[in-house]
């Protein structure tokens, strides 16, 4: 079903068709800066009284009509500490005891209760904001960067068990920067540009549609996704095609997984390298599909072909006049398993 919002601002002109069909629980939404990301949730969640918006309730009202918007605008009560803020909501929405403490405990607030919120810090506020908004009983969240200031792995943690809470619930529209993120959690993604929609699709085809659409100097990469075949350790392996890819470990239970490729840091190869001599983990067969060569620099963007998914390398000039490689060879991309996680934030 098509879903369209409508909203002048200034000299800003939002027009974005979303489709929100039956199978999208979790709608991710990507975009630069000034794109149209914080607008569009803004006029979803009717704070917009200039804004038009068609087709959005047939999707969103099936579970009931309690749309909750989340951001860093949304404002906590000073004067109160972190429980009594969460108790308001709470006994407004007829919450139970039961409930109340399980979302503190998914949004892990529980050491935060007693604190003062001008005290807390830019991750723990962000916990707190997300578990008033599920105190509210939502039918549909929309979320605004409402991770951005967590570390890793508290974020994978939070969205991991909000995912779990919501399914079956509560619809979700959520802004992200972290592709990561957007992939592992996403049904779809939407691209937005310039206030308009310019790619919806399963995550990893949106952000391989939405690179190649950019000069070859902006690329930045590509996902790769796929079942999760096994653990190792720290790592899990998951299938794209016939190959296997390494990344780092996902939370228990999840079936499949994804892994954010830098195209800078993909090596090409026409002969197989042992790991041990380039310190990647990953090596898998590839068929170069095109190739574009940004012509102030001479690097040069090889769009590559893996289990019917794309990979992205990115070849500095003297390395492209060194290797050669032309648009159908078949070849060798080798790459990391990801990054480590980020230092702890709040």
């Amino acid at each position: 079903m098509a879903c369209h919002v409508s909203c002048q601002r200034g000299d800003f002109t939002l027009s974005a068709r979303l489709t929100l069909g039956p199978h999208i629980d979790w709608l991710g939404v990507v975009g630069a800066s000034g794109a149209g990301k914080t607008s569009l949730l803004r006029c979803l969640a009717g704070l917009e009284s200039a804004a038009q918006v068609e087709g959005f309730a047939s999707w969103a009202h099936p579970a009931g009509d309690n749309i909750v918007l989340v951001s860093a605008q949304t404002p906590l009560f000073p004067a109160l500490s972190v429980e009594e803020n969460l108790q308001v909501v709470a006994r407004y929405n007829g919450v139970t005891d039961e409930s109340f403490q399980s979302v503190v405990d998914d949004c892990e607030c529980r050491h935060l209760l007693a604190k003062a919120v001008t005290a807390l810090s830019g991750g723990e506020t962000q916990r707190v904001v997300l578990a008033r908004g599920l105190l509210a009983n939502p039918s549909v969240l929309l979320m605004d960067e409402s991770t951005s200031a967590m570390d890793t792995k508290l974020r994978t943690r939070v969205l991991h068990k909000l995912k779990r809470r919501t399914q079956g619930v509560c619809k979700v529209i959520w802004v992200s920067h972290d592709w990561q993120d957007i992939a592992r959690y996403s049904d779809e993604v939407a691209v937005l540009r310039q206030g308009k929609v310019t790619i919806q699709d399963m995550p990893a085809n949106a952000l391989s549609q939405a690179e190649a659409s950019e000069p070859v100097s902006a690329l930045q990469g590509c996902l790769l996704q796929g079942p999760i075949v096994e653990h190792e350790d720290e790592f899990t392996v998951f299938a794209v095609g016939e190959n296997k890819v390494v990344t780092r470990a996902v939370e228990p239970g999840e079936k499949n997984a994804s892994l954010l490729v830098d195209a800078r840091q993909v090596l090409v190869s026409r002969t197989p390298l042992a790991p041990a001599q380039i310190g990647y983990v990953n090596r898998l067969p590839v068929k170069v599909k095109s190739l574009d060569t940004d012509s102030e620099t001479g690097v040069q963007r090889l769009t590559l072909n893996c289990g019917n998914q794309t990979l992205f390398a990115l070849l500095e000039a003297p390395a492209a006049r060194h290797l050669a490689i032309q648009s159908g060879e078949a070849v060798y991309a080798y790459f990391g398993a990801g990054s480590l996680p980020e230092p702890a934030r709040a």
